[in-house]
Order: C-alpha cells, then sequence, then structure tokens
C-alpha cells in the first residue's frame, strides 16, 4: 500500500517537539505566502480575487512581512487600499462573506496600518 505524501509530512511533524498540527499549519501558510508574493503578484485575477476580499486578516497579513517581499506586500496590499479608498469616495459598500462592511472595514484599516508599519522597520 502506498502512502500519502501528507502521510510523511505528518510524521515528520510527529517527530519534532510541540504541536504537530501547529506545525503543519505554518508550513502550509509559509508555503502559500512564498507562492503568492514570489509567483503571484503580479496575476491580476489573484489581485481582484484579494480586493474583493479586502485583504488578508492580521495573523496573515503579519506573516507576508517578510526580507525580501517589501515591494510584493507593497504591490498587494496597495491594490487593497486603493479599493478601500475607491469603495469609501463612492459609498458602495457591500457585505463582505460574515461580516457587513462597515464590521469589516476598521479590522481592515487597521491590519494595513499595522502592514505599512512592519514594512517600515525593514
Amino acid at each position: 500500500m502506498s502512502k500519502h505524501l501528507g502521510y510523511f509530512d505528518v510524521k515528520e511533524a510527529l517527530s519534532n517537539s510541540g504541536c504537530p498540527v501547529c506545525r503543519l499549519e505554518t508550513q502550509t501558510a509559509d508555503a502559500a505566502i512564498d507562492s503568492l508574493l514570489w509567483e503571484s503578484v503580479n496575476d491580476v485575477p489573484t489581485r481582484h480575487q484579494l480586493n474583493a476580499a479586502r485583504g488578508y486578516c492580521r495573523t496573515h497579513a503579519e506573516k507576508m512581512v517578510r526580507n525580501g517581499a517589501a515591494f510584493g506586500v507593497s504591490i498587494l496590499m496597495g491594490s487593497v487600499v486603493h479599493t478601500v479608498a475607491e469603495i469609501l469616495s463612492n459609498g458602495t459598500f457591500q457585505d463582505v462573506p460574515g461580516l457587513a462592511m462597515r464590521q469589516k472595514l476598521p479590522v481592515l484599516i487597521r491590519c494595513l496600518l499595522w502592514v505599512v508599519h512592519k514594512l517600515s522597520l525593514h
């Protein structure tokens, strides 16, 4: 019987101290963010999807702040900031799945300001 690739990831995660699920979650998120920053930052459909989602949560925005990624992060988050500014100036508020825009905007603005602050430190 052949083993699924995930089996080996779990086996490796179990061989280290700490929570193996947290380790796998971190590795998966890091790989996805690396892929986004190095391969998809100029992909217009990807940016449209990110804009529609109004950016990332603080946890995942924080993970985007890494050495060598400032330009990619600035492109992605700049696009989100532009989209939100346009929404605010036009007064065309639409609900984000799970939250009304008026509930999500303060969170988004804090998240974006935090990312800008972190990038300024690098």
